[in-house]
């Protein structure tokens, strides 16, 4: 029904593992970003920092992003569609999730984007049930024009 890739951003924000705490400070501040994937040093995907993660109050500004990577890494698999990306936030204290190919990230998936479904899931819901309705009235409209009661039938 869904394609992840419809939802998902494909364009996250990356740091390498070996930039500063300060300069994701920086740029989650001025971005207004929610998560920034942090990548290896051939490209591997090795964690997804939130401004969370950059809030302790032991953590130097200059310090580098692997040095305080803890959490787990929550990962789907692109073709694993949106109901896995969706048990996987449901499941995780992430507020998105990375999509990855192999070990390849290729965008991220985050609570907003099932927030648009849920929206776009409802108004689909609403026009089926008016068109339902439409259908129900029009025929009782059209029985009674006939002289026709439901008891006939």
């Amino acid at each position: 029904m869904y394609d992840i890739a419809e939802y998902m951003n494909e364009t996250p924000q990356t740091l390498a593992a070996d930039d500063t705490v300060a300069k994701a400070r920086q740029l989650m501040a001025t971005r207004a970003l929610d998560v920034i994937a942090v990548l290896g040093e051939h490209g591997e995907l090795l964690a997804m920092l939130s401004p969370r993660d950059l809030l302790g109050a032991d953590i130097s500004d200059q310090q580098t992003l692997l040095s305080i990577t803890g959490n787990p890494l929550v990962t789907v698999a692109k073709e694993a569609g949106l109901q896995a990306a969706a048990a996987c936030l449901r499941d995780s204290s992430q507020s998105s999730v990375a999509v990855v190919i192999g070990q390849t990230l290729v965008g991220t998936i985050d609570e907003g984007c099932f927030v648009d479904i849920a929206i776009e899931l409802m108004a689909q819901l609403q026009s089926k049930q008016s068109e339902d309705l439409d259908t129900e009235e029009l025929d009782r409209r059209l029985d009674e024009a006939m002289g026709l009661d439901s008891d006939d039938f």
